[in-house]
């Protein structure tokens, strides 16, 4: 390569990084779509999830927020598995059709529920908004089985920070779910030939 057009090509490549240096980190992070792989620090030990981030322009309010719990054959540790059923996988067949920012945490004992694990999603839900432009008035709880008893039992704990809940084939004690959902947007799903989770 001849020396002139070495010292701009890396006049260029500097040019770039300066530029990409100096721009907010919110600018720096909203550039970068797609399904990203993150972890945070909480109750004494690391929690991989995974956060995706829609392609495109930013809306100017700031994108929505979808939070995904999974059900109990996605637990565990590698902070992958549970974008690979449910709503992963319709993000993945038609991108497009998810203008949001969808956070998927991951629950590692399958033996407890969603609930024992509030204060994880409420610090992945905080650390997100701190870190990518989020919309705090469309945010949406959802999940199945595991992750629809999640919905209904943290979404009626948190009530005032979603704007609405659509669990899938989740389970729970009315009596301790109804008072706090009451009035709220719901659209919940569940099949009548569940085995697992009955309809009833």
């Amino acid at each position: 390569m001849p020396a002139m057009l070495r010292v701009h090509v890396v006049a260029a490549v500097f040019a770039t990084a300066l530029a990409v240096a100096s721009s907010p980190p919110q600018a720096q992070a909203a550039a970068v779509s797609g399904f990203l792989a993150k972890s945070i620090a909480h109750g004494g030990r690391e929690h991989r999830y995974a956060c995706y981030v829609p392609a495109g322009e930013r809306p100017a309010a700031g994108w929505p927020l979808v939070v995904f719990l999974h059900g109990m054959g996605e637990c565990g540790t590698d902070g992958w598995r549970q974008t690979e059923v449910g709503l992963g996988s319709a993000i993945r067949r038609a991108p497009q059709r998810w203008p949001a920012v969808v956070l998927f945490p991951q629950k590692p004992d399958a033996q407890k529920q969603w609930a024992d694990y509030e204060a994880m999603v409420l610090a992945i839900v905080a650390a997100t908004e701190k870190e990518l432009p989020i919309d705090a008035s469309r945010r949406t709880l959802t999940g199945l089985s595991q992750g629809g008893a999640g919905t209904w039992t943290i979404g009626a704990r948190t009530r005032a920070m979603w704007q609405a809940f659509a669990p899938v084939c989740g389970y729970g004690a009315p009596a301790g779910i109804a008072d706090g959902l009451a009035g709220a947007p719901e659209w919940a799903f569940h099949g009548a030939a569940a085995r697992v989770v009955a309809a009833a």
